[in-house]
């Protein structure tokens, strides 16, 4: 069961990434569409797959170039639990900050800064640091 649920998240983040892609799809993202696409992403984000959530918030960046209006903000405490997981995947943890930062959210802000701060993985700490300072979050 837990197999089929991923396949479908899969599937239907990968349906919105090539829909996305053409001019004719912006016609057809539709709010329905978005909040689908919404609810499948943070499913991903909760998963304890690594691979899942890394792709899972690549989606987001690209659904979210083609849908700017749209807030994402149901995406933002499940990220949250990505970036903050000092035992998620530290490639995991980098794309979740990377997509905190694009969502321009205070509690991201704040929390891109804490693991600049506080994070047990080098890399993790790193790349927020670069984030925090380069774009003076704190």
């Amino acid at each position: 069961m837990r197999a089929f649920l991923i396949a479908n998240v899969l599937c239907i983040a990968a349906c919105g990434i090539v829909d996305a892609g053409s001019k004719e799809a912006q016609r057809t993202l539709t709010k329905v569409r978005v909040e689908r696409i919404e609810k499948d992403l943070i499913n991903a984000f909760r998963s304890d797959i690594p691979g899942l959530q890394t792709s899972a918030a690549t989606t987001l960046l690209q659904v979210r170039k083609e849908v700017p209006e749209y807030s994402w903000s149901k995406c933002i405490i499940p990220l949250l639990r990505v970036v903050n997981d000092e035992n998620s995947n530290p490639d995991a943890r980098i794309a979740a900050a990377l997509v905190l930062y694009e969502l321009k959210s205070s509690h991201g802000n704040f929390s891109i800064v804490q693991n600049a701060r506080f994070s047990s993985n080098a890399r993790v700490k790193r790349f927020c640091s670069m984030l925090a300072a380069y774009h003076r979050l704190d």
